[in-house]
């Protein structure tokens, strides 16, 4: 036992160091408040205080029905062994935890094509990639439905040439995990079939197994879950992904919707990754000529590569349907990562890919900052002094309902009532956005928002910190006072 012990650590021990900086990296300043330009941490926030005080997750006088809350028990859970730390904590374990399965499937997704320094590398650029890195930090759902699905690939790829089917099985479970954290992960049940594109007919059988897997737990959870709710989860649940969906035959939309993630691919992927990222797609696009034409893909160059479209035709299938966004990006992460990997390892040296890594880091580091706001601590912490003095409602002209919860305090869209009096928060960046909405509530809430005197501000808080994946700039919180007496 203790010789297999020694075998295994000396056969992975480069992953070994990996898993030590990753977490190492990972749990330094995790206790910070929520990311105002991505607010649905701030959304699970109170709906796992609402699990706490058993309570079914609510959202906008609804119950939250849009995806089986997995997550949100997972996270309640976590928080009740770790309260100190409290919930952003919980939620962000998670947010880790599924980072780090990622990286592993990548790491196996090299096992199985016999080139672990493959894997090794692409591990490595998935974790330093700026937008995977922020989300790795953020308490939400993205990068542990990422994770369980990505793990479940790859362990479905190591055993396509074996015949162990509790293997098969466990990928199958995994996906099924990761359908119950986000339905976005249903997008992946197509990579089977890209399998079975690949290969034919003799891998059926293996894909049945890894279909049932996923089945059976499937089921299980969500058959009770329907009979339950019946009518109001299937209407939530197609409800979020039909406001996203875009227009089928609209090819204009799709394809200006594709043009923004290629624009956007520099900042959310930094540069260095975004040339390797190009590389290896117009090397897939030769790949699918290939295999068109059914030409000769026996090498394990093609083998690899044929391997990564398992990962890539979903990702792009939902981007090409869905309107853009930076979450949705993640889902090109790991084909992303398996690509960068192939380029470097294939042309350079070990030090070089340690350069390359390197270079990646200043990017890596714009995405980690942007993690580490604490500008709504120190707006509540001043709102709540206000609050004591003066017996006012409070207003926000952001996310409301998102800062009700953090504030244990009811706080409601700015509008022009709040000119007759009120205590008023306002920032630049999410209101700007929201300004841009046509609903007549934010129509109102833009026109307050330019009627505010500036010598009825109290209170001025400069986040420092940008707002990566959304904007590149920082914020500024505005506190105004209106007493109704002047």
């Amino acid at each position: 036992m203790k010789k297999q012990i020694l075998i295994f650590l000396k056969r992975h021990t480069g992953f070994i160091i990996f898993s030590l900086l990753f977490f190492l990296s990972h749990l330094l300043y995790l206790d910070t408040d929520f990311h105002v330009l991505e607010p649905d941490e701030g959304l699970f926030y109170s709906f796992v205080q609402q699990v706490k005080m058993g309570h079914w997750p609510v959202f906008d006088g609804h119950l939250f029905l849009e995806t089986f809350p997995l997550f949100i028990f997972l996270s309640a859970w976590l928080d009740k062994l770790t309260h100190v730390w409290g919930i952003f904590v919980a939620q962000r374990l998670l947010a880790i935890i599924g980072t780090y399965l990622l990286c592993l499937g990548m790491y196996i997704f090299g096992l199985a094509h016999k080139h672990k320094d493959f894997g090794l590398v692409a591990a490595y650029l998935v974790w330093l990639m700026p937008l995977s890195f922020f989300y790795s930090q953020t308490g939400t759902m993205d990068m542990l439905y990422l994770g369980l699905a990505s793990l479940s690939i790859a362990l479905l790829i190591l055993n396509l040439q074996k015949s162990k089917t509790h293997h098969l099985l466990l990928a199958g479970i995994l996906l099924a995990l990761a359908i119950l954290i986000k339905f976005t992960t249903c997008i992946f049940l197509l990579s089977p079939l890209v399998i079975w594109i690949l290969y034919g007919k003799k891998i059926i059988k293996k894909l049945a197994y890894y279909y049932l897997g996923a089945g059976i737990v499937v089921g299980f959870i969500l058959i009770p879950y329907w009979y339950i709710f019946k009518n109001n989860f299937v209407a939530q649940a197609l409800n979020y992904p039909g406001q996203h969906f875009l227009n089928l035959f609209n090819f204009r939309v799709h394809l200006a919707t594709l043009y923004i993630y290629i624009q956007k691919s520099t900042f959310l992927f930094s540069p260095f990754l975004a040339l390797l990222s190009l590389l290896g797609m117009l090397t897939l696009l030769f790949l699918v000529i290939k295999l068109a034409k059914k030409q000769n893909t026996n090498s394990w160059q093609d083998q690899y590569m044929s391997h990564i479209l398992i990962f890539f035709v979903p990702a792009f299938i939902f981007l090409y349907l869905f309107n853009f966004s930076p979450r949705y990006a993640l889902l090109l992460v790991p084909a992303l990562g398996l690509l960068g990997s192939y380029f470097l390892t294939s042309l350079f040296s070990r030090k070089t890919i340690y350069i390359a890594l390197i270079i990646v880091l200043p990017w890596t580091y714009q995405a980690w900052l942007a993690t580490q706001h604490i500008s709504i601590r120190e707006t509540k912490q001043y709102v709540l002094t206000l609050k004591k003095a003066y017996d006012l409602p409070i207003y926000a002209s952001f996310e409301p309902e998102k800062l009700s919860t953090y504030f244990d305090l009811p706080i409601r869209l700015l509008s022009p009532e709040a000119l007759k009096g009120g205590i008023i928060i306002t920032d630049e960046r999410k209101t700007e956005l929201m300004a841009n909405l046509s609903e007549e509530p934010y129509m109102a809430m833009k026109e307050t928002w330019q009627k505010l005197d500036a010598s009825k501000q109290v209170w001025l808080y400069t986040d420092i910190y940008n707002h990566f994946p959304v904007d590149s700039r920082n914020n500024v919180f505005k506190v105004y006072l209106i007493t109704g007496l002047d």
